[in-house]
């Protein structure tokens, strides 16, 4: 038993070499560590650098553009961006939410995109990428007091997505006036009928100068105004075959023009002939 003890006690331990390692083990992670903390210090202490600073505040007037630059807004009010940041004033760059305040950007009339990004040491760059209308509606704007017509109707804008845009000034470009599509209705349901129209103007792209209106109310069977030498006609084109529908009547359209009238309606979605729905209210009587 005693020489068992003595040999225990002349146990010599781990050889030279692994101490070693362990030791520089155990400095690597020390370094490491202190490498995090120092990190960590310089981060906060940057972060309250960039807090306090004054240079780097966002100035508190909007004077010489008041450190917020707006591209892309031609009918987006540059007060309406302006007052989205309204809360920033005086504040650091480095404290200002910009994923926020691009969602308050988004429910803006005419904004389809935004970009937001700080331009150091205190400016705010904004970029806006705006809705392209491509057709106008017709939306109730009151009581019109007329037995005839009850609702005052006011013309608005709307976009491929069915976002119903109001009028800014004036249209710069041609639109065909889109009836069928009303603002109670979601805005999935409307862009469908915006589609639709699209299609149909596509197809009918020989003749879109003639066409300042679709009617989508039935979208089994959509409507045209289609505008001759003489008349503005109606001509309903059920779903499918637009232009061969439309050449149809292109085709007869001098031998019976001269029995048509103004927004008399013509129905070609019987294959090759044209039938007379109806005349308009003033011929009837």
């Amino acid at each position: 038993m005693a020489r068992k003890k003595q040999k225990e006690s002349a146990d010599p331990g781990p050889p030279p070499q692994t101490l070693r390692k362990l030791l520089l083990a155990a400095g690597w992670s020390l370094a490491v560590l202190l490498a995090v903390a120092g990190a960590a210090f310089f981060v906060f202490e940057w972060d309250r650098f960039l807090a306090r600073d004054p240079r780097f505040r966002l100035p508190e007037e909007d004077r010489a553009g008041g450190g917020i630059l707006v591209e892309g807004a031609r009918h987006v009010p540059r007060s309406a961006v302006l007052k989205v940041f309204e809360a920033d004033r005086g504040r650091s760059l480095a404290e200002i939410d910009l994923e926020r305040r691009r969602a308050e950007l988004l429910r803006l009339d005419w904004v389809r995109d935004a970009a937001v990004r700080r331009i150091w040491p205190n400016r705010i760059y904004v970029r806006i990428t705006e809705r392209e209308p491509v057709a106008i509606i017709q939306a109730p704007a009151g009581i019109s007091g007329s037995f005839g017509e009850p609702l005052r109707m006011r013309p608005m804008l709307i976009d491929a997505d069915g976002v119903i845009l109001p009028m800014q000034g004036a249209v710069t470009r041609p639109l065909p006036l889109l009836l069928g599509v009303r603002p109670e209705q979601d805005v999935e349901h409307r862009r469908k009928l915006v589609r639709l129209m699209q299609r149909v103007l596509e197809e009918l792209a020989p003749a879109a100068a003639n066409i300042p209106e679709v009617d989508v109310t039935d979208p089994e069977n959509v409507r045209i105004a289609y505008q001759t030498p003489k008349w503005l006609v109606i001509l309903a084109l059920g779903n499918e075959k637009f232009l061969d529908r439309l050449n149809v009547f292109l085709a007869h359209r001098d031998s019976i023009e001269d029995r048509l009238s103004h927004r008399a309606v013509l129905d070609l979605t019987t294959e090759g002939r044209i039938t007379l729905v109806e005349a308009p209210a003033e011929e009837k009587r």
